[in-house]
């Protein structure tokens, strides 16, 4: 095709056809700039094609962990309601009459003690803000996902803090009275029992494991968690809408 023009170009000059030359000369530089147009194009859509299908990637990404995310809450709703139950009806055993010490332990040890902790999986999230590739996300879905985040990480931060607390409840109590086991293991051992009974701060134990109880039913609540996952629910909607155009 070059040769062709540089061809056309050279027999017009021999023939002196100076006005058609310059026809022709602009001709070809328009033909020169439309091909460069159209490179450009290709060029252009060839890159917002890797773009979007590297969008399409971290919106699958996304979807995954939050998936996770609401498995991990709707388990921890779960769990939060049946403690719920459980204290309540250890409350309601201080209506009957005649409540011993040692029923109430036995009652104590049904509650479910352990600090609690959760963890959202920000790996997908972490990853498009380490490489700025956040700012490939649509506004709106970008502020989304940010909000989401925040509010992941302060309930993160508010139950760590809350499980610092329960620990040093749980300590006081095992320190008292010793682990769960220790009362069924001494059941043939009275002599032993006998000893433990009278050495065995069980006052300081009882308020302890009561104290650990009450910050749990104060402090882990289910509305928290059903809040993050209503979010999660809206932020999953987004991105479904955004996968399907």
């Amino acid at each position: 095709m070059i040769k062709l023009f540089r061809k056309i170009r050279y027999d017009l000059m021999e023939k002196n056809k100076a006005r058609t030359y310059f026809k022709y000369a602009i001709g070809e530089i328009v033909l020169v700039v439309i091909g460069i147009l159209i490179a450009l194009s290709i060029n252009n859509w060839n890159e917002n094609r890797k773009l979007d299908e590297k969008r399409q990637d971290y919106y699958n990404q996304l979807i995954d962990d939050l998936k996770k995310d609401k498995a991990l809450l709707i388990d921890n709703i779960s769990k939060t309601d049946s403690i719920n139950s459980s204290y309540s009806v250890y409350l309601e055993t201080f209506n009957q009459k005649g409540l011993t010490i040692d029923e109430m332990i036995h009652n104590l040890f049904k509650l479910n003690i352990s600090a609690s902790l959760i963890n959202f999986n920000s790996s997908t999230f972490e990853s498009l803000e380490k490489s700025g590739e956040i700012k490939i996300i649509p506004k709106e879905l970008r502020n989304k996902i940010l909000d989401l985040n925040r509010k992941q990480k302060l309930l993160e931060e508010r139950i760590k803090g809350n499980s610092v607390i329960q620990v040093d409840f749980i300590k006081e109590y095992f320190l008292a009275i010793g682990s769960k086991s220790l009362t069924n293991r001494l059941i043939k051992h009275p002599e032993i029992e006998d000893y433990f009974k009278n050495e065995i701060n069980r006052p300081k134990a009882i308020l302890a494991l009561e104290s650990n109880m009450s910050w749990k039913i104060v402090t882990e609540k289910s509305k928290d968690f059903k809040e993050i996952l209503l979010e999660i629910d809206n932020t999953m909607d987004l991105i479904s809408l955004e996968l399907n155009k």
